[in-house]
């Protein structure tokens, strides 16, 4: 249940080939001293279950995500076959829909490595919800494909365990947690411990981070430094349909940055939230729905948002707006992806006003301030 680092696969392929061949590959690697752009895809919440057979819910957005060195999504719910199901989530609280039960089937895992994504986050609400067979059935199912995952495990340390692979010339760690406020919110999908399987978690009551969980992401931020040039926080936080984050959660995604985080990515509230800058790093608080269902109004209202790095710094934040359909995002341009486009820029005004514009096509632009 670890993570996935394909560190020698440029190596061994230029070895493989004929020498002409891998003479051209090595020519048209960028020149000594040039400076070095990784450009990361980052998209919401992906539930796969109830597909339209034989047709991959990414085939409309497929070529934004291949478009990128690398693509991460947040899977909401196992992929699995089990029917056993978690005891934390009651019968009153599923009854009343204030808790759900979600997983997929292992059949549509292929879908995530033939869309490009390289990195599916399970620190959320969901991963836990068939147990930890469940849980071990989508790790070990998405690694056997070549996706890296972060966020759950079969103890603590493999839940804080960053996913760590090659974008361009370097590479991208990733962590995930889940930082819902109330405590028993995060008792309900089970946190991981030293001795028992897994979700991460952060924690701190709505009110400040605990100690605990400072130093867990201090631990964590300072690992996956060591092993990658840029490292993203992924969070899975929020209140649900809410448009602005939290003081706690800003607070939270503050902290991640002032511990080294090149980036920070949220999601959970199935609703779009403003990108703010703090300190020269971006902070995408939701990123809304991805492959969902229901998505009418704002709950369809989504995109691909791409990370742009410039020697492992970040530089801009650009945002392709889509639309869900059928649990299938589209995407949208024109005058409907201008619309999305400037709701989001004007969602990010309240929180820290930054300056973006947004193309013809309806793609929104925010570079570094």
């Amino acid at each position: 249940m670890g993570t996935i680092a394909p560190t020698h696969a440029r190596a061994t392929l230029v070895c493989s080939l004929p020498l002409a061949l891998a003479a051209a590959i090595l020519i048209s690697a960028p020149p000594a001293g040039a400076a070095q752009q990784v450009r990361v895809a980052v998209a919401g919440d992906v539930c796969l279950r109830n597909l339209a057979s034989g047709k991959s819910p990414f085939r409309y957005v497929a070529a934004l995500l291949k478009g990128a060195e690398m693509a991460i999504i947040n899977l909401e719910g196992p992929l699995t076959r089990r029917s056993a199901v978690t005891r934390h989530k009651s019968a009153r609280d599923l009854a009343a829909r204030e808790q759900f039960l979600v997983k997929g089937s292992p059949a549509y895992a292929r879908y995530l490595p033939e869309a490009g994504i390289k990195v599916a986050t399970l620190g959320n609400n969901h991963t836990m919800d068939y147990l930890a067979g469940g849980c071990q059935d989508t790790i070990a199912l998405l690694h056997k494909l070549g996706v890296a995952t972060t966020g759950a495990g079969p103890n603590a340390a493999g839940a804080h365990r960053p996913a760590v692979v090659r974008a361009g010339q370097g590479k991208v760690a990733v962590l995930s947690y889940l930082a819902f406020i109330s405590e028993g919110g995060l008792a309900a999908c089970t946190p991981a411990t030293p001795q028992h399987p897994g979700v991460a978690v952060m924690r701190g009551g709505g009110k400040a981070l605990s100690q605990a969980s400072r130093e867990a992401l201090k631990h964590d931020l300072a690992a996956a430094k060591r092993q990658a040039d840029i490292v993203i926080v992924v969070f899975h936080w929020g209140v649900q349909k809410a448009s602005h984050p939290v003081a706690y959660h800003r607070a939270l995604a503050h902290t991640a940055v002032a511990l080294g985080a090149s980036a920070v990515v949220g999601h959970h509230p199935h609703v779009l939230q403003g990108i703010e800058w703090y300190k020269g790093v971006p902070i995408l608080y939701s990123l809304g729905n991805f492959v969902f269902s229901p998505s009418s109004g704002a709950l369809g209202e989504t995109g691909v948002f791409d990370l742009i790095f410039v020697e492992a710094r970040a530089t801009r934040v650009d945002f392709h707006p889509a639309r869900i359909s059928n649990s299938t995002p589209q995407p949208l341009s024109g005058k409907a992806g201008r619309r999305l486009s400037q709701r989001l820029l004007n969602l990010g005004q309240s929180l820290r006003p930054v300056k973006g514009t947004i193309s013809k096509a309806g793609v929104l632009s925010i570079p570094r301030p």
